[in-house]
């Protein structure tokens, strides 16, 4: 995508935010009359927000936050009580990388998402996989995280060892799809 292009979908998305002027307004359609490309992501854009404009909007339930924070409360007591030997560090790193390794998939379902509404036949071809990639990567992280818990206490290293799998083990899981998408001959 151009720099030209890029721009005019910038001034497209202002258009979709707050209402242009009419001189402003004709001044981006003559601009996207010059440039196939911009019209046809402009056109995909408006779609999409109107899809998004037209969804149900739902209010969460009355004092959700309230009991999200109480349970958020209960569940740190509990965890102060406990003490995990693995150093903290340890923990932290495993925890920026598994969230490093997974940003890129939150990331691309975010993207399918935002596409299935323009493209239907994307919620069912596509989606479903990507929830299942999901849920896969987060057994893999329960799993992980069951097995140093399980030696934490006896031998502190050797769960700060298993915690620093983590990462490696989901981008395993991600070679391993990729591959098996890779085309076959």
């Amino acid at each position: 995508m151009s720099d030209n292009t890029a721009r005019r979908l910038q001034r497209v998305q202002e258009a979709l935010d707050a209402p242009l002027s009419p001189d402003q307004e004709a001044a981006l359609q003559r601009d996207l009359s010059a440039d196939g490309e911009a019209a046809r992501a402009a056109r995909r854009l408006e779609r999409v927000h109107d899809l998004l404009s037209a969804a149900p909007r739902e209010r969460a339930p009355e004092r959700l936050a309230g009991r999200l924070m109480a349970r958020i409360s209960q569940i740190m007591a509990s965890q102060k009580k406990r003490r995990w030997p693995v150093p903290r560090g340890a923990v932290s790193v495993a925890i920026a990388l598994a969230n490093a390794a997974a940003l890129p998939l939150m990331t691309g379902a975010a993207w399918l998402m935002i596409h299935a509404a323009a493209r239907p036949e994307l919620a069912r071809t596509v989606l479903p996989r990507v929830i299942m990639t999901h849920l896969m990567l987060i057994e893999v992280m329960v799993q992980i995280l069951r097995e140093a818990e399980s030696v934490a206490h006896d031998d502190p290293d050797t769960a700060a060892a298993i915690l620093r799998l983590l990462p490696e083990a989901l981008r395993a899981v991600s070679q391993a799809l990729d591959d098996d998408n890779a085309p076959t001959r």
